[in-house]
């Protein structure tokens, strides 16, 4: 981080860190964000966001037509969770 600000950006900052490729059926993916990344993370001061993005195979066919999967799929639910993601950092914006 010091170097991207030293670099490109002297006011970067991090919200927080974005849980991706999540899939909610796979029980140790939720173990391990709720026990062992919690665990890892709690030291680096950012916090996990709320909202976790899936996998889709959606996205990549929205990437690879130059389209962004609220476009190209807007009824899919990654589509869903980048709204919603784009809503917390909104909040978090506001917040400063």
């Amino acid at each position: 981080m010091q170097e991207i600000r030293a670099d490109l950006n002297p006011d970067l900052e991090v919200l927080g860190i974005l849980i991706t490729f999540y899939n909610s059926r796979l029980k140790h993916h939720a173990e391990a964000i709720d026990d062992e990344l919690q665990d890892l993370l709690k030291d680096s001061h950012y916090p996990i966001m709320k909202t976790r993005i899936s996998r889709s195979v959606r996205v990549a066919d929205g990437m690879g037509k130059g389209q962004s999967v609220a476009t190209y799929a807007a009824g899919n639910k990654v589509a869903k969770q980048y709204e919603d993601l784009s809503k917390e950092v909104e909040r978090w914006v506001k917040s400063k």
